[in-house]
C-alpha cells in the first residue's frame, strides 16, 4: 500500500481555515461528489508544466495531479488562495487511488472567491482518462492485429544468419582450476556452508525459494558462437577474455507450482502497463529505467512485493550464488520487472546498465548483474524458438556485421529457463532476444511463436532507489512513466 502523500506546493503552507475535502482518483474520469468534494485524475506521469507532483510520507515523488485540474490548483496556490493539507489515500483498489486532500484557505477574505469561482470551475472540469486505456484487455484481437507484420519483420531478421548457430558446440558451464569441467550439482558441504536444504530436499527448496532442488537442475554454458563468426584472432580473444563464464543457461529450475503461480499473477486483473506495439510490462521492488538514449528514457515505478514475488527474488539470487560461488551483490536481487511481448521476439541489442546516462542508472547498484526467467505461454509449441545472444561492446567488428546473429555467445531458450549474467558484464557487453534460425535445404528461416513471452529479470536497486531517481523525474527526464498500478488484463487463451 502507498505511505500516507502529501503535495508538493510552490510556497509553504499556512495553517488557515479548512474548506473541504477533495479526493484523487487513479485512472478513472472527474465527477462531482457534494459542494465541497471533486473526484480528479491521479496520474503517475507529469502530462504538462503545471501539474502538482503527490509525494508519500518520505518525500517520493509517486505522481501528479491531472493537467486539467493542475491548472486551476497550482494558480489557487500560486495566488495565496488555498493551501492543500493532510493529503491521504482513502482507498487503493488494483490501478484505482482514491486520495483526500484538506483544502485551506490561505486569507479568509478569499472564502467567497474560491466557493463561487474556484470550486465550481474544478468539479465542473470533465478529464478524459489517458490514452492508454483504450482497451482494459489483453485479448487475441490484440495479437491477431499486431501478429502478421511482427513475425514477418522477425522472420527477414532470421534470414539473415549465415549459419546453423543451432550446430555450434556448448561451452563447459565451468572449469576447475587444473582445466577439467566442474561437475553438478553442487556437494552437500558446499550448500551446508551457505545454509541451504539437502541438495535433494524439494519439499525445503520450494517453500523457500520457489526453485526444484538442485540435483534436478540442468546447468550449461552458452553456445560459443565465434567459431563461426568472420572476425579477426585478436578480436576473437578479447571477446573470450570478456564472455568466458559469464553467461549461463539453467533449465528445469523452477518448481511447477512456482511457474503456475507466475501464471495466475500475470493473468490478474489490471497486472499489465502498456508500452507500445505488442509490449507490456510490470515491475515490483524499486524502480526500472528502459530505453539506451538521452530523451527516450521511461521510468519503470515498482509496486510493493507480495509474497509471490519476494520468493522469487530470493530464487534468482541462490541460482546467481550456486553458478558463480558467490552472493550478488548487496543488497541482492530485490527488484523484478515482468516484460510481456505477445509475437515479437523482443529486445534488439541493448545494456541495462549505460555508465553514461546518469538517469537510467541512478536506482542501481554498480557491476550490475542479470538473472532472467523466461516464461512462455505455449512452451509445447514455443520452447527454442529464441536465442539470447551477446557480443562485446568495443573491438567487435565482423565481416557480416548486418546481421545480429554476428555474435560471441548463445542461448536458447525454453520455458521456465534462467539465464544468467555475470556481475560487470553489463559494462562490456550487450544482449539481445531474436528468433532461432532454422536451417532446411541450407536457407535460414524463423518459425514465429504460437503464444506470448514473458522476460521476468531480477535487478538489484538501492533501498533509496525512488529519491535517487526525483531528482531526474523532476527535470522531465523521462519521456513517460509507468506503474506501479496497472491498467490491463492479459486474457487466458481460449483453450485454458
Amino acid at each position: 500500500m502507498l505511505n500516507i502523500l502529501t503535495l508538493s506546493l510552490f510556497r509553504d503552507s499556512l495553517k488557515i481555515p479548512l474548506v473541504g475535502k477533495i479526493i484523487f482518483k487513479g485512472y478513472h474520469a472527474i465527477s462531482c461528489l457534494t459542494n465541497l468534494t471533486a473526484v480528479f485524475l491521479f496520474e503517475w506521469e507529469r502530462k504538462d508544466a503545471n501539474a502538482i507532483c503527490v509525494r508519500n510520507g518520505e518525500g517520493q515523488i509517486v505522481g501528479h495531479v491531472a493537467k486539467e485540474q493542475a491548472a486551476i490548483l497550482s494558480h489557487a496556490i500560486d495566488t495565496n488562495t488555498i493551501g492543500l493539507e493532510n493529503v491521504c489515500v482513502k482507498e487503493q483498489r488494483e490501478a484505482t487511488v482514491l486520495i483526500s486532500a484538506e483544502v485551506a484557505l490561505r486569507n479568509e477574505e478569499k472564502r467567497v472567491q474560491f466557493q463561487s469561482e474556484i470550486l465550481p470551475m474544478l468539479i465542473g472540469i470533465e478529464t478524459k482518462p489517458a490514452e492508454f486505456r483504450k482497451y482494459d484487455m489483453i485479448n487475441d484481437a490484440d495479437v491477431q492485429q499486431l501478429a502478421r507484420d511482427i513475425t514477418a519483420q522477425d522472420a527477414n531478421t532470421a534470414s539473415t544468419c549465415s549459419f546453423d548457430i543451432l550446430q555450434t558446440k556448448h561451452l563447459p558451464w565451468k572449469k576447475n582450476e587444473d582445466g577439467t569441467v566442474a561437475t553438478w550439482p553442487p556437494s552437500q558441504d558446499f550448500l551446508n556452508n551457505l545454509g541451504y536444504g539437502k541438495v535433494d530436499d524439494k519439499e525445503w527448496w520450494q517453500e523457500n525459494t520457489g526453485l526444484k532442488p538442485p540435483a534436478e537442475w540442468n546447468v550449461t554454458g552458452a553456445l560459443d558462437l565465434l567459431q563461426k563468426v568472420p572476425i579477426p584472432s585478436h578480436q576473437k580473444t578479447r571477446a573470450n577474455d570478456v564472455l568466458d563464464d559469464a553467461v549461463h543457461g539453467v533449465t528445469s529450475v523452477w518448481s511447477d507450482t512456482t511457474l503456475d503461480e507466475m501464471r495466475a499473477l500475470m493473468h490478474s486483473p489490471n497486472f499489465w502497463c502498456y508500452r507500445g506495439a505488442d509490449a507490456y510490462i510490470k515491475g515490483y521492488g524499486g524502480p526500472y529505467v528502459l530505453g539506451q538514449e538521452e530523451g527516450k528514457l521511461k521510468l519503470i515505478k515498482g509496486a510493493p512485493h507480495i509474497p509471490l514475488t519476494e520468493r522469487v527474488c530470493r530464487g534468482h539470487n541462490l541460482v546467481y550464488e550456486l553458478i558463480h560461488s558467490t552472493k550478488p551483490p548487496q543488497p541482492g536481487f530485490n527488484t523484478l520487472i515482468f516484460g510481456l511481448n505477445l509475437r515479437r521476439s523482443g529486445f534488439h541489442y541493448h545494456q541495462d546498465t549505460i555508465a553514461s546516462l546518469k538517469a537510467k542508472n541512478a536506482a542501481l547498484v554498480a557491476r550490475q548483474p542479470v538473472v532472467t526467467t523466461v516464461y512462455y505461454e505455449k512452451p509445447c509449441c514455443d520452447n527454442g524458438k529464441e536465442l539470447v545472444l551477446w557480443k562485446p561492446i568495443l573491438n567487435f567488428n565482423p565481416r557480416d556485421s548486418c546481421s545480429p546473429y554476428m555474435a560471441a555467445r548463445g542461448i536458447q531458450t525454453t520455458h521456465g529457463m534462467v539465464h544468467v549474467q555475470r556481475a560487470g558484464l553489463q559494462s562490456h557487453a550487450q544482449h539481445g532476444i531474436f528468433h532461432t534460425p532454422i536451417f532446411a535445404d541450407g536457407e535460414p528461416s524463423a518459425d514465429a511463436r504460437k503464444g506470448y513471452r514473458v522476460a521476468i529479470t531480477a535487478r538489484i536497486t538501492f533501498p533509496d532507489s525512488d529519491k535517487l531517481l526525483e531528482p531526474y523525474l523532476e527535470n522531465d527526464y523521462y519521456s513517460f512513466v509507468l506503474g506501479p498500478g496497472g491498467n490491463k488484463t492479459l486474457c487466458l487463451s481460449p483453450s485454458e
